[in-house]
């Protein structure tokens, strides 16, 4: 985990524990992807690695007792 940005913005601290909330993002270090730009959704599309295969992959998230998995 990563405590020191939510410690510069004087946010409180995450804990992950049975009966609390929960925003987990699900990543495999397994899976690779192609970058491509009509996955981009930011406004901005000048990315250096557009069309390179990359290690890791975002599979899902679970936020707010729901599971949004990535097709």
């Amino acid at each position: 985990f990563s405590t020191g940005p939510r410690t510069i913005f004087g946010l409180p601290q995450i804990k992950i524990a049975k009966g609390s909330k929960a925003g987990i993002t699900i990543f495999s270090t397994e899976a690779n992807h192609m970058l491509q730009e009509q996955n981009i959704q930011s406004l901005s599309k000048n990315n250096p690695f557009i069309g390179q295969q990359l290690n890791g992959k975002i599979m899902g998230i679970a936020h707010h007792n729901q599971l949004h998995l990535n097709k």
